[in-house]
Formats: structure tokens, C-alpha cells, sequence
């Protein structure tokens, strides 16, 4: 998967997210969806070779998370071009490690990190009585691709 294509399906499936979420009303699911976005505001910013502005904890609203899918996707669609899956970006955790790895493993780990945080939050919302979003890669494949 290139990059343009994680940014669409992304934007897709957080959109998707958002929507439910405004009507299930579960602060954990929030908290959980804005880490989730949060962690992609980072990576992008580590592949663009800038510093995160941002915690990977952060306390946003969902009229914030809106903002920040918004951010996150034009991000995301700018990086084409300037980096191939063997690019090795270097770059300094929260925690003040510095580390080195390439867009390859980046991207798998954003593809990952996603997949098992929308998990846990359609785990919140079924449990409290909600409706989960299929937000599966393939459905935005064959859906919208």
C-alpha cells in the first residue's frame, strides 16, 4: 500500500470512527480514538523530518479529533514522492531515545497501531450497547477504492 492510499483508507475509516463515537458518548473510546490520531500526527511529522507538536496522550475533543484526521490526511498526502519504503528516517521518542527506522517499518507500525486501537474502541462501544463501524480495509477497498 502506498502512502496516498493509507491516507485515503485512514481518513475513511477515522471518519467512520468519528461519527459513532459522537453518538456513543464514552469518554474512554474518545480518549483512546484521539491517542490513536495523535500517534499518526506524530509519525507524519517524524517522516515529513519535522518535531511532533503534539503528545502521543493528548485531551482532545472530538470536534478536535475532526480537526485532527483534517491534519493527519493532508499530512499523510504530501509525503508521497519525498520518501521510499526504504527511506530511514531518524528520530527522538517522548521519552528522549533516539532511534533509526525505515518508512517500511513506519508505515507497518501506524497500519498496526491503528487496526488495534479502532479494535479496542469498537470493544467500548459494543459493550455499552452500541453499533461498531466496519471500518475494515477491504469494505474501503471495494467500497470506495
Amino acid at each position: 500500500m502506498d502512502m496516498e492510499e493509507f491516507a485515503a483508507y485512514q481518513a475513511w475509516a477515522n471518519s467512520i470512527t468519528l461519527e459513532v463515537l459522537r453518538d456513543a458518548h464514552h469518554a474512554e473510546a474518545n480518549s483512546t480514538f484521539a491517542h490513536m490520531l495523535a500517534a499518526n500526527l506524530v509519525w507524519g511529522n517524524r517522516l515529513a523530518g519535522k518535531t511532533p507538536d503534539c503528545t502521543v496522550r493528548p485531551s482532545w475533543d472530538l470536534n478536535t479529533c475532526e480537526e485532527m484526521i483534517t491534519r493527519i490526511t493532508a499530512l499523510y498526502q504530501n509525503l508521497p514522492g519525498k520518501l521510499s519504503n526504504e527511506t530511514v528516517v531518524e528520530y527522538t521518542t517522548s521519552t528522549g531515545s533516539t532511534y533509526s527506522s525505515s518508512v517500511a517499518q513506519i508505515m507497518k507500525q501506524l497500519w498496526v497501531h491503528n487496526a488495534y486501537h479502532r479494535g479496542e474502541i469498537a470493544g467500548y462501544i459494543r459493550n455499552s450497547g452500541g453499533t461498531v463501524p466496519d471500518t475494515d480495509y477491504i469494505i474501503f477497498a471495494r467500497t470506495v477504492r
